[in-house]
């Protein structure tokens, strides 16, 4: 998926730079605390444990962009979770399961449809924001 390894650090930051804009673009979500974050606190629980053996091995630079972006895009579709709006949930939830696709891919094992998989949950999720903020 990633034809560049030296290139996986910069994307990173560029998608985390764009998940904190999404987030700030929820204006319609309370800024609040409430037992909604708790499926997203288990997500990032869950993803981590599963990547961790890969994660492992790599640079610290790779192990805390992808802590951070993991609690990045949680606080993302938890904060979407909150407005109410059920695409811009479907959307959020959409961006966590294609970038879920693509950390296995990369850390633990690559299957033939990765790429597929990532690309289409990828673009879905692009809509389903983009429906919302029109």
């Amino acid at each position: 998926m990633i034809p560049h390894e030296d290139m996986f650090v910069p994307g990173l930051l560029s998608f985390l730079v764009a998940h904190i804009l999404y987030t700030v673009s929820f204006r319609d979500a309370p800024p609040s605390l409430s037992w909604t974050a708790i499926p997203f606190g288990a997500y990032v629980a869950v993803m981590m444990a599963a990547l961790y053996p890969g994660i492992v091995k790599e640079e610290a630079v790779v192990q805390a962009g992808v802590v951070v972006y993991m609690l990045v895009i949680s606080v993302m579709a938890y904060r979407a979770s909150l407005s109410g709006n059920v695409l811009l949930i479907i959307g959020t939830l959409l961006f966590c399961l294609s970038d879920s696709i693509l950390a296995w891919d990369k850390f633990l094992h690559s299957y033939a449809w990765c790429e597929f998989g990532i690309m289409i949950t990828y673009y879905a999720a692009q809509l389903c924001i983009a429906i919302v903020h029109t």
